[in-house]
């Protein structure tokens, strides 16, 4: 059994989470955020809330905000397309996993 998405999540809350994390991950090892202010945008509210930014802030992050993109809307602001854009890919991967899994690749 390979949960959400065939990740190993137990659900979608736990897998934006493992994203989020891996962002995280990501932004601490290949860059500085030091004096730096960092926006962290996410359209699962439940997983932003729980991301420790305290990390940004011992490394000299000026500020670190936490803001939460209304997705799966009408609205086409900026955010919401990036979040599109983003969801369309991690779709686009889950699909190539799956089938890699499966052995269909």
């Amino acid at each position: 059994m390979f949960g959400a998405g065939g990740f190993g999540g137990r659900d979608s809350y736990h897998v934006e989470m493992l994203g989020l994390n891996a962002a995280v991950k990501y932004i601490l090892e290949n860059c500085s955020v030091h004096e730096r202010v960092l926006v962290i945008q996410c359209d699962n509210i439940w997983a932003l809330n729980a991301l420790d930014i305290k990390q940004f802030k011992k490394l000299g992050a000026k500020f670190v905000k936490r803001k939460h993109v209304k997705a799966h809307t009408s609205h086409k602001t900026n955010r919401s397309k990036v979040n599109e854009l983003v969801d369309n890919l991690a779709g686009q991967y889950m699909r190539e996993y799956r089938a890699k899994v499966r052995g269909n690749a």
